[in-house]
């Protein structure tokens, strides 16, 4: 009798611990987090301008392509424009204050360096007649030292890359030299656009 109280015993306790069985759920969510890109790149330039006194056509030339794209996780963009007096080249002399936005003269034996004060009167204007899904819209900016808006773009685009082509104007005033007064081979400017998130 000792044996099969025992053997009770252990059945009991085994089958207690199979029906003390209990169940916990856990719900995992998320999303793929693909963090906003936005990417901008210029393509073309205008050398060999040349600049006519009061021409009719405001000296305006094209040749200039700006491409935005971004990965569609950004509400729109806008994009500026300015002259930042960045030198010509890395390590180079910096374009001379008081010229934001203006064309200046460098120099001739250096070319890739500005060398001094002269500046066409008048700065740098960008004109574009563009559309957007918004519709269609003309933009006019005369470039200076600060940011300016010349365009904005209020969709994402999902990758695929929106192309601006701006027309350059400069119009070239009475008491405007050639560059060559100033010991100059030409009048020159960088200019920089931005693309930032609306």
């Amino acid at each position: 009798m000792n044996a099969n109280l025992v053997l009770g015993i252990v059945l009991l306790a085994l089958t207690g611990i199979v029906s003390a069985e209990t169940a916990g759920k856990a719900d995992l969510s998320g999303d793929v987090h693909i963090p906003p890109t936005l990417e901008l790149t210029t393509s073309g330039s205008i050398t060999n301008w040349v600049l006519e006194p009061d021409s009719l056509s405001y000296n305006a030339k094209t040749g200039v392509t700006i491409t935005v794209t971004s990965n569609g996780n950004v509400d729109g963009y806008h994009v500026s424009v300015a002259d930042k007096l960045d030198p010509l080249q890395t390590g180079g002399v910096s374009k001379p204050a008081g010229t934001a936005g203006h064309m200046s003269t460098y120099c001739g034996s250096d070319p890739t360096d500005y060398c001094g004060v002269g500046k066409l009167t008048n700065p740098v204007e960008i004109d574009d007649f563009s559309f957007d899904p918004e519709g269609s819209y003309f933009v006019h900016v005369w470039v200076s030292g600060a940011d300016q808006e010349l365009y904005h773009n209020n969709y994402e685009q999902y990758g695929v890359p929106v192309n601006y082509t701006p027309t350059f104007e400069q119009i070239v005033g009475p008491d405007d030299k050639p560059a060559r007064w100033y010991g100059s081979t030409g009048y020159r400017i960088i200019l920089t656009f931005t693309a930032t998130p609306n």
